[in-house]
């Protein structure tokens, strides 16, 4: 992205990048609700022909975005340890890819039990994807307002207050279980999950030697998402042997751990400045 926007425009194009995501979740979780209401089959079928046409549009790019390599390629194992390494000797960096993947891993086992929760008080597919949009509108917002926002707070009242504001929020959607409330508590957390990857992202690239993006990227990329499938499948595990409540319960609990490491890391207290 460097070699794309100026380093002044870098915050803005990172929110950017993340409201297209947040956007696709909002407009891609009702969708999905009506898809599979038509048939089993055919969000999938959909989803299919959208990797297709988003596989064409990608060939078809012809920008360069990385200078050119002046050193031999090595092993691609020598390279990921290398990515490894760099990521390990940055402090903040490497907390707050961990910190990702604990959230990410609790949010991706919400949403499955939250489903389960709601079809358990009769909710159909449309009514689920409606709910699960929340999520997706306050990404949305979060995305718009995470330039302005950026500069105002510390990286460390970011990521502090982001994982403090979930541990809070969680345990709500036990006690009142309707899809509006679900819709609004879901919104609220995801609207400030932008602002904490924008803070990222500009560190990451900021920070990060050109020669070295792409294997630091990918290496936060496997922390950050490689906890995504785990906590789908911690979920079903967890919500067949003890129910959507209790899961739900266990996941705000596991929130408060994080939030609680956060704050007390001095690596997040002591981020760099980035100039």
């Amino acid at each position: 992205m460097s070699h794309i926007v100026p380093k002044e425009q870098l915050t803005a194009a990172i929110a950017q990048n993340e409201a297209r995501t947040r956007g696709a979740s909002f407009l891609g979780r009702p969708v999905g609700g009506l898809l599979f209401g038509l048939g089993r089959a055919v969000p999938f079928g959909f989803d299919a022909v959208s990797y297709a046409a988003s596989f064409a549009t990608l060939a078809a790019t012809k920008v360069r975005f990385n200078d050119d390599r002046v050193e031999a390629r090595r092993h691609i194992v020598v390279e990921i340890r290398e990515g490894i390494g760099w990521l390990w000797r940055q402090p903040f960096l490497r907390a707050c890819a961990l910190l990702i993947a604990g959230s990410n891993f609790i949010f991706q086992a919400l949403v499955l039990s939250i489903i389960v929760l709601i079809k358990d008080h009769g909710a159909n597919s449309a009514t689920i994807g409606f709910t699960l949009a929340g999520f997706g509108g306050g990404g949305l917002l979060g995305s718009f307002l995470a330039p302005w926002l950026q500069p105002r707070l510390s990286p460390r009242a970011v990521v502090v207050g982001a994982n403090w504001l979930w541990a809070a929020l969680i345990p709500p959607i036990v006690l009142i279980p309707h899809p509006y409330a679900i819709f609004i508590l879901g919104g609220t957390m995801a609207f400030v999950g932008p602002l904490w990857n924008v803070v990222l992202g500009s560190y990451a690239i900021r920070l990060t030697p050109d020669e070295l993006l792409g294997r630091v990227g990918s290496v936060i990329g496997v922390l950050t998402a490689g906890a995504i499938p785990l906590g789908s499948l911690a979920a079903g595990f967890a919500i067949k042997q003890f129910g959507a409540r209790p899961s739900i319960l266990a996941l705000g609990g596991l929130m408060i751990v994080i939030a609680f490491v956060a704050t007390l890391l001095p690596s997040v207290r002591q981020a760099p400045v980035l100039t």
